[in-house]
């Protein structure tokens, strides 16, 4: 078996290719001969230099990473490794929703309406112990809930997961959503119940509510959607939970869950119902290898954070999009080098600048280890990070340029110097462009330098 690797972690063959991520089945290796196998869910490289998706990728970890319940995946560890950023889960060995539902279907059988009912109530249980918390997940999919070999529920992909009654960008599984999350409005924990009623009705039915495979056709089709029709016992909680008007549905999860109850006491089986999910799971066999993430391409090397301690968003997000920790000795050669030339090398007619005023003054690195952020420039000092030898000392001035959290400095469209929280740059004295970088964010801003004289400009990145 080939293996691959992510720091510690061992990679062993890849599960799938999300939106965000490339999904591996990895094993950790620790003392005494311990050994567990978990999941790799890691930032696709492409996406590793963009704030928006980075952001989402690790909020979709902090929001996670605090939650224990058994019809929840459990997040053990996320950070970086080199430039790959990455989540460590629980790995839940069986097949998805989906999978169920796509096997039923080749076989012209339906789901045991016991089954069924089992699956939303614990579902439900799930969904309670999130919506108490704070969160609603807005993203309760037949790919998003895992059933075990042991015939376990749990939910999963926390992506699109916010705090309740907030509004956002209309982001999660169009066929899915609730008709209030379509329309970008702020949502709370009936749009998840909205989401178990459309799940419950496939399960029942066969096949999927919404049929609208286009965009835009199934937005405008789920913000208009009326409440959905099943036969059967459960056609009044389908009903209930599917329901246009917010008001007209379970006022909470927890509604939900005692009206599946109640159901569930009145079914008559030959097994429990935990049981017969573990048999159907176990015949649908092994998942399927994704092939189309090389396994080879994914060996990750270099030094490792991890950010699984943040207590807050505030600090998570803070030590997430920090700069990387430059070090002193990173600086040493560069700095000798274009001292030297300089001194060996003066152009005709032009004396060289002073070196005891340097261009840029590094940031002294902080007390405590960084993670690393990729961004769109070197930061090794470039020959043009020394003053420049055509400006008198007597006609400059120096520009402060402080940023929050961290910037890459432009003057005049000449980059100067690393990304870090300041800068201090020696300037010829006039009116100046300084422009600053953050991954994919720009900000700029016009000022003037007097002789001798100082300016601060601060900038402040959303």
């Amino acid at each position: 078996m080939s293996v691959a690797h992510l720091g510690r972690y061992e990679l062993i063959h890849p599960l799938g290719k999300g939106g965000m991520g490339h999904v591996y089945l990895a094993r950790f290796r620790g003392a005494e001969g311990f050994e567990k196998r978990l999941v790799i869910k890691r930032l696709r490289p492409e996406l590793e230099r963009n704030q928006r998706f980075m952001t989402m990728f690790f909020q979709e970890a902090h929001s996670q990473v605090s939650l224990s319940h058994k019809n929840l995946v459990s997040i053990f560890d996320f950070g970086r490794v080199g430039n790959a950023y990455f989540i460590a889960m629980e790995y839940v060995a069986g097949c998805a929703l989906a999978a169920l539902f796509q096997s039923t279907r080749e076989r012209n059988e339906s789901v045991p309406l016991h089954v069924v009912v089992y699956i939303g109530i614990e579902l439900c249980r799930g969904l309670s112990y999130m919506h108490r918390q704070g969160l609603v997940h807005r993203d309760v999919t037949p790919r998003n809930v895992l059933l075990s070999q042991e015939g376990e529920v749990k939910l999963s992909d926390f992506g699109v997961a916010l705090s309740a009654d907030r509004a956002s960008p209309i982001r999660g599984t169009i066929a899915y959503m609730a008709p209030e999350q379509a329309r970008g409005e702020a949502t709370d924990g009936r749009a998840d119940v909205y989401a178990v009623g459309l799940l419950l009705a496939e399960a029942v039915t066969g096949s999927r509510i919404r049929k609208s495979s286009h965009p835009e056709e199934g937005l405008i089709e789920a913000r208009g959607s009326a409440e959905v029709q099943v036969d059967g016992p459960l056609s009044a909680v389908v009903a209930r939970a599917t329901a246009r008007d917010v008001g007209a549905r379970y006022a909470d999860v927890d509604e939900m869950l005692t009206a599946l109850e109640e159901i569930a006491r009145t079914l008559p089986t030959t097994t429990t119902s935990e049981r017969e999910l573990a048999r159907l799971v176990s015949e649908i066999g092994r998942v399927q290898i994704e092939e189309s993430v090389p396994l080879e391409e994914a060996t990750v090397t270099g030094v490792a954070t991890y950010f699984r301690d943040a207590k807050t968003e505030a600090t998570f997000l803070e030590e997430v999009l920090r700069p990387p920790q430059q070090s002193r000795a990173r600086w040493i050669v560069p700095i000798l080098l274009v001292a030297i030339g300089t001194g060996l090398f003066v152009r005709r007619g032009i004396a060289p600048a002073p070196t005891s005023t340097p261009a840029v003054t590094p940031t002294a690195p902080d007390p405590l280890p960084r993670p690393i952020v990729p961004s769109k420039v070197d930061a090794v000092p470039k020959e043009t990070d020394v003053p420049r030898p055509n400006v008198r000392a007597e006609s400059t001035g120096t520009l402060i340029i402080q940023c929050t959290p961290w910037c890459v400095p432009y003057v005049d469209g000449r980059m100067e110097g690393p990304d870090a929280r300041e800068h201090r740059i020696v300037v010829s004295a006039g009116t100046h462009r300084v422009t600053v970088h953050r991954l994919e964010d720009e900000l700029t801003q016009l000022t003037n330098i007097k002789p001798h004289g100082s300016q601060t400009i601060e900038f402040t990145f959303k």
